[in-house]
């Protein structure tokens, strides 16, 4: 979190006047609904991705296991070889296609909150979009590099 600063306890001592939504309720209320629906989808997209990443790991590490626990022939050695790969590779363009539907879907959250009150607004930006960001993108890059890991070690192991 972002420390205090001498200007912050300034604005926080201004009076703060609310200027409430100038939309109708059955608008707000689509709204609401809009905005439920992205959030939704965005810890969807979440979960589908460690999930993603979870059955890459428990694959590479049963062709692993597999591998070490059998002698393996050398074509059935390929075949998880070349599987272990396509796996891989699958697997990233998942985390990459749910992480873009994520960011589309974070962008709809910030047009429908423009709409929200000035109090909303306020309590939302006490954390930073950039952020936030920057964690999912840090996130994305170690989801792959877990897989592509666990990946590179099944290969070693297979060869």
């Amino acid at each position: 979190m972002a420390k205090k600063t001498e200007n912050d306890t300034e604005d926080d001592q201004e009076p703060f006047e609310n200027q409430p939504s100038e939309l109708d309720e059955l608008t707000h209320a689509e709204l609401r609904l809009m905005y439920d629906k992205a959030s939704d989808a965005v810890l969807f997209a979440k979960r589908i991705q460690w999930l993603a990443v979870g059955g890459a790991v428990l694959v590479c590490g049963g062709f692993t296991t597999f591998a070490i626990l059998t002698r393996l022939r050398s074509s059935i050695a390929t075949m998880f070889g070349i599987s272990t790969i396509l796996l891989t590779c699958g697997v990233i363009l998942v985390l990459i296609m749910y992480q873009l539907w994520q960011f589309n879907e974070i962008s709809r959250i910030v047009k429908i909150e423009e709409q929200f009150s000035t109090l909303y607004s306020k309590i939302r930006d006490v954390s930073s979009r950039r952020e936030g960001t920057i964690q999912r993108y840090t996130l994305l890059f170690f989801m792959c590099a877990m897989v592509i890991l666990s990946a590179a070690v099944a290969l070693i192991v297979l060869k």
